[in-house]
């Protein structure tokens, strides 16, 4: 085995070196080449991962550097390249490296590759320059062990992506591959039951909690049970602008302006939306509504102190007991599940269901009862900041009052 250890004898430590080489000379022992891997940016946890391909040390780190699974930036030369010429700019190389995904999808990928990796490592399969082979042992393994549809619903754009961040220019994952996840994906399917979807929640429900929580006390605000004011107006302005929870979270006072007749809301980063094209939405005032949705959100902003167009306090924040009540933190972000429990709570006080309440619930209620009253696809798309009208399509299709129309035009 090539001796690779030069001038980072001195970093890596001569404790480290010993214990690499020992494992390494037990390796070669065995006739298996030895290939050394430290996540990005670290040495002392490197791991030490079992291949054919020549044996190597990546020892490189940069400030700040996030590479794709992990992975040492060895693997990328041009960027490597680039960060040598310009360390400033890990930023950019960041995203860059990230690939054409959301940092979300990425991170939901990141399960499947370390998984991955680590069955390549256990098996002498080649990592992260992998082979068709380790491909369908890996998921003959997993399904034997239990893995089921949803986890085989994302190998194949995991590992994609892996080969697309890598810039392999041969896929291993070919049509023999494919045909067999596939047939995989459709065994499991056969066991897993009914799909469960988020389900609406009617909305009547929350205009009567508005009613007993809110409007009593227009002129004494203070006197308003934060947590319940909270909940309550985040369910109307994700119902009428069909916006998800992760949009909510993220939106604050700068990004809500008052226009006399309605408010808009810009949001900023959406998955629906995600450059920004079709970004706004406007909550109209209804005047003849005493529980205006555009009213319930001004006294919102008055009553915990945010202003319209302002300097970026969260509307989502979370809340601080004091003496008599409660006080906002604006930059604190209240997380999805204590959302949906301070909801949840709410409902039970007044006797109703609310098992069955999720952050989704509204804008569910919001896109199914749209269209319930016969507003065109091509008008719910762009209001609900889609680019194609089959979006839409998945709500209505679950709407029972849309199926009872349509079974109602049976001829007998």
């Amino acid at each position: 085995m090539e001796e690779v250890y030069t001038e980072e004898k001195e970093e890596v430590g001569e404790l480290r070196e010993n214990r690499f080489q020992s494992f390494a000379r037990q390796k070669r022992g065995a006739g298996e080449d030895v290939l050394f891997v430290a996540a990005a940016g670290e040495c002392g946890g490197a791991s030490v991962m079992v291949g054919n391909g020549e044996s190597r040390v990546f020892h490189k780190k940069g400030e700040g550097l996030k590479t794709p699974f992990d992975l040492p930036i060895e693997y990328f030369p041009e960027f490597e390249r680039m960060l040598e010429r310009d360390p400033a700019a890990v930023r950019e190389i960041n995203v860059m490296l990230r690939g054409p995904v959301a940092e979300s999808t990425a991170g939901g990928y990141k399960t499947v590759v370390y998984r991955f990796k680590d069955f390549c490592t256990e098996n002498g399969f080649d990592f992260p320059l992998f082979n068709k082979e380790a491909v369908l042992n890996f998921v003959q393994k997993s399904v034997a062990d239990g893995g089921g549809l949803s986890f085989l619903q994302k190998v194949m754009p995991s590992l994609r992506l892996l080969e697309k961040v890598l810039d392999v220019k041969e896929t291993a994952l070919t049509e023999q591959v494919r045909a067999a996840v596939d047939a995989l994906k459709r065994e499991a399917a056969k066991s897993r039951g009914p799909v469960k979807k988020a389900t609406g929640y009617s909305f009547a429900i929350i205009r009567e909690l508005i009613a007993k929580e809110i409007l009593p006390f227009e002129d004494r605000l203070g006197e308003i049970d934060a947590i319940a004011f909270r909940s309550l107006c985040r369910a109307v302005i994700i119902y009428c602008t069909f916006c998800r929870f992760d949009d909510f979270k993220r939106l604050t006072d700068r990004e809500v302006t008052d226009e006399g007749d309605h408010i808009k809301i810009v949001f900023l980063r959406s998955k629906n939306d995600q450059f920004g094209d079709n970004s706004i939405s406007v909550i109209p005032v209804r005047g003849e509504l005493q529980d205006c949705p555009a009213k319930i959100i001004r006294l919102y902003f008055r009553r915990f102190g945010l202003k319209f167009g302002g300097s970026g306090k969260l509307l989502n924040f979370r809340l601080r007991r004091i003496p008599g009540g409660h006080v906002a933190m604006p930059h604190l972000g209240l997380a999805a599940s204590n959302a949906t429990k301070c909801t949840r709570t709410l409902l039970e006080k007044y006797g109703y269901e609310a098992s069955k309440f999720t952050e989704k619930s509204m804008k569910v209620q919001g896109v199914t009862e749209l269209l319930d009253v016969g507003e065109p696809l091509e008008n719910v798309m762009t209001f609900g900041r889609w680019r194609t009208t089959t979006t839409p399509l998945h709500y209505r299709n679950l709407s029972t009052k849309y199926r009872l129309k349509v079974a109602n035009n049976i001829p007998f």
